[in-house]
């Protein structure tokens, strides 16, 4: 009886706790950008993120968003397997700013504190709204209509899609 309590117990001990996370992580071919200062932007090439250069500025595109970084900015961008949370959302530690299907425009990942400015695609702000302690916000926008926005946070912009 002791020896069919003890011998799991044995071998639950011998696997690190990393280990046991690292089996749970998903990881897919993506696309990284590094920053120089070490954040990192990785989507999964299923979502089809495209790097073009526009003036001063490196632009990632995916089907729903369009980030502007300065290319003084970016230290490298590669391809490689990247880990995913859920189905196909990527993981990054750049603030990332998304539609939610309920119309919530949900950032995540910024500076505590951080300023967030909603721009139509006039260029008028229609919102301003400052990130919490852990760096995240939510707006509610579900009077804004369908169609293309710009976030600014920081010296970062996205070009983000409300369907």
């Amino acid at each position: 009886m002791i020896r069919k309590i003890l011998l799991p117990l044995a071998l639950l001990l011998a696997v690190p706790v990393t280990d046991l996370l690292a089996q749970d992580t998903i990881l897919k071919m993506g696309l990284t950008v590094t920053t120089v200062d070490g954040r990192e932007l990785a989507y999964p090439l299923d979502q089809t993120p495209r790097i073009t250069f526009s003036g001063d500025k490196l632009v990632l595109t995916t089907a729903t968003t369009e980030i502007s970084l300065l290319r003084k900015d970016v230290k490298t961008f590669s391809y490689g397997d990247i880990p995913v949370a859920g189905v196909d959302m990527p993981t990054t530690n750049i603030c990332n700013a998304t539609f939610l299907s309920n119309g919530t425009l949900h950032v995540v990942g910024c500076d505590p504190y951080a300023l967030v400015e909603l721009f139509d695609v006039d260029g008028i702000l229609l919102a301003t709204i400052k990130a919490d302690d852990n760096g995240n916000a939510n707006f509610g926008a579900s009077s804004l209509t369908d169609g293309v926005y710009l976030v600014k946070i920081g010296s970062v912009s996205y070009k983000i899609l409300k369907k």
